[in-house]
């Protein structure tokens, strides 16, 4: 069985990302991220990029998950909204994954329109983690 995740979208691009254009989804080089808010997720999403924080890091073993050919840290800064309302507070380390899984094959894959889909294996994994401002479903071939 397989699942749709539709993780929290704390974030967004900052002027240090490269990315090439010339492919679909757009080629993430170097992603920097903005933090506008964040509400303890461990599994995020700027489209079209998925990341994850380090605690993510410190509790799965990504290389049991078929389908993330790398990992890459991220640039993190924080905009003045997150600064506002949370004064005392930094974003999380994140680190992009670079995913090539097949979606209803491998343990992880991106459907199209950049919908990220699991497998039950790696949703029992994922219990490890903050996914509680995430909405997962039933994925459907």
């Amino acid at each position: 069985m397989f699942y749709k995740i539709k993780p929290e979208c704390p974030a967004q691009m900052g002027k240090e990302t490269e990315f090439d254009k010339n492919f679909t989804p757009w080629e993430v080089h170097k992603l920097h991220l903005v933090f506008d808010v964040w509400l303890g997720g461990d599994l995020l999403k700027e489209s079209p990029c998925f990341y994850v924080t380090e605690r993510f890091l410190e509790k799965i073993n990504i290389k049991e998950i078929i389908g993330i050919k790398s990992i890459k840290p991220a640039i993190v800064t924080s905009s003045e909204t997150f600064k506002n309302l949370f004064p005392n507070r930094t974003p999380p380390k994140c680190f992009q994954l670079e995913i090539d899984g097949k979606p209803g094959i491998d343990d992880i894959g991106i459907a199209s329109p950049s919908q990220l889909i699991i497998s039950a294996n790696l949703l029992r994994l994922l219990q490890k983690v903050d996914l509680s401002n995430s909405k997962i479903e039933d994925f459907k071939k």
